[in-house]
């Protein structure tokens, strides 16, 4: 009624021998790669913008909960600082647009990547210690 298939690591190749299967593993782990080896563009700025932006949306978010449920014990700070933070990553989320549609230079581009990088992880330690203060009581 039912009969076993056999499964191939390709299911695209044809019924090979282990032996054979194991010969042609190189050529079709390199036939898969997107993207050339030597490449030296960088798509770091193609994961900060997005992430920047959703950031903005979870500081955002933030501030308005604090706003609604009402300023206890200095979390006019908090808000403060979650504002401030929310500025930090619109400034990476703008440096890492611009760093993609850069295209007058290499070396401005990357420079360009590296410090939305670096502002973006800044903008990451301010929001921790945000949800730190918030959730201890601290200020």
């Amino acid at each position: 009624m039912f009969t076993r298939r056999k499964i191939h690591a390709y299911p695209d190749e044809p019924n090979f021998s282990r032996k054979a299967q194991s010969a042609v593993r190189p050529f079709n782990l390199a036939r898969l790669s997107d993207a050339p080896m030597s490449s030296t563009k960088s798509n770091l700025s193609q994961h900060i913008l997005p992430n920047s932006s959703m950031m903005i949306g979870v500081c955002m978010t933030v501030i308005s909960i604090i706003k609604l449920i009402g300023i206890h014990n200095g979390q006019h700070r908090i808000a403060e600082l979650l504002a401030f933070n929310s500025l930090t990553f619109m400034l990476s989320a703008l440096l890492s647009y611009f760093s993609m549609r850069d295209n007058a230079t290499e070396h401005r581009s990357q420079q360009m990547e590296k410090f939305a990088d670096l502002i973006f992880m800044i903008g990451l330690l301010l929001m921790t210690s945000a949800g730190f203060f918030l959730a201890y009581e601290i200020l």
